[in-house]
């Protein structure tokens, strides 16, 4: 018996007689994957967010420091960027000054959400036409996630799912969807954990440069207003625009939402492996989640509207 029959054979086994699937009603865990997967988007928009914040933020302390050192010059490493041995990854990169110039970040939720939406897909098959089309957009979801971490052991290792409908021939597909999403999930844990910690960092990290540059702008938008003479309560409105922008990033943490991410995904995991679970709570913090996320993109957002109007110097 292969270790696949012996999952759908734990599954079955216990109401085979009536026909039925015990503890394995698709029904019982669709809405936690259905939360799983809507968390997943708004955790997108957050990072797309963060990056426009993040972004917007180093071209305008580019354009201050060039404003302040108008014959500065791009420097970069000739040695280290035609280096034949011991080259790492960044070390062709350009500087301004102080700075080093971000090159266009990838959408690092891209794999994490084509992983998502391909989950939510097979728990909602209904026909063996789409599961078989379904079944095979998870395996290569899969696949993504880990090149996504440069995992090339587990994109192998994930290979093999988008076989498993043909390995199990007529079973209803209900069974089906059991025995996947336990594999699918089981396989792609550790990438998620991996993926959600180095997406979480990096959108902490560009949202403290977008707030340390609001706050700069904050600064000199409070002296210019000291020094005018003719002060109108009009003047405010761009200064309350950035500390709202401020207020609104400092209350939430895109690290520990992402972190959040991955630990319901470890629990969706653990209790597709074990039918006897309480889905309803799972679904109520999955839900809970979702909302979460959604303020973090908020917050996000805001800071990339205000860090993408610079206040004049």
């Amino acid at each position: 018996m292969t270790r696949l029959s012996r999952t759908l054979s734990a599954c079955i086994a216990p109401m085979a007689a009536a026909g039925l699937l015990a503890g394995c009603a698709p029904s019982q865990y669709a809405g936690s994957i259905a939360s799983f997967s809507t968390a997943v988007r708004s955790a997108n928009l957050a990072d797309q967010a963060y990056v426009q914040a993040g972004k917007a933020a180093q071209t305008r302390q580019i354009n201050h420091y060039l404003a302040a050192n108008p014959h500065s010059q791009v420097e970069f490493s000739g040695e280290k960027c035609f280096a034949l041995h011991g080259y790492k990854a960044g070390d062709c990169a350009l500087k301004v000054g102080p700075f080093k110039v971000m090159r266009d970040l990838d959408p690092a939720t891209q794999s994490l959400v084509a992983y998502a939406e391909a989950l939510d897909a097979v728990v909602h098959d209904k026909n063996a036409a789409t599961f078989g089309n379904d079944v095979g957009n998870l395996g290569a979801a899969l696949q993504g996630l880990a090149a996504s971490q440069g995992a090339s052991r587990l994109a192998a290792d994930t290979g093999p799912i988008t076989t498993i409908v043909a390995q199990l021939g007529g079973m209803a597909i209900r069974a089906q969807q059991v025995a996947i999403l336990r594999k699918a999930t089981a396989a792609a844990d550790p990438l998620v954990q991996q993926l959600a910690a180095t997406i979480g960092d990096r959108d902490a990290n560009l949202a403290r440069m977008a707030i340390e540059v609001n706050l700069e702008d904050l600064r000199v938008l409070q002296a210019q207003f000291k020094d005018s003479a003719n002060q109108q309560a009009a003047d405010l409105a761009p200064m309350v625009a950035l500390a709202a922008s401020i207020d609104t990033a400092q209350q939430v943490d895109p690290a520990q939402a992402l972190r959040d991410l991955a630990e319901m995904h470890g629990a969706l995991t653990r209790n597709l492996a074990n039918p006897a679970v309480d889905w309803g709570t799972i679904q109520s913090n999955a839900q809970m989640l979702a909302q979460s996320l959604l303020a973090v993109a908020a917050a996000a957002q805001v800071l990339a509207n205000t860090s993408a109007a610079a206040p004049r110097h």
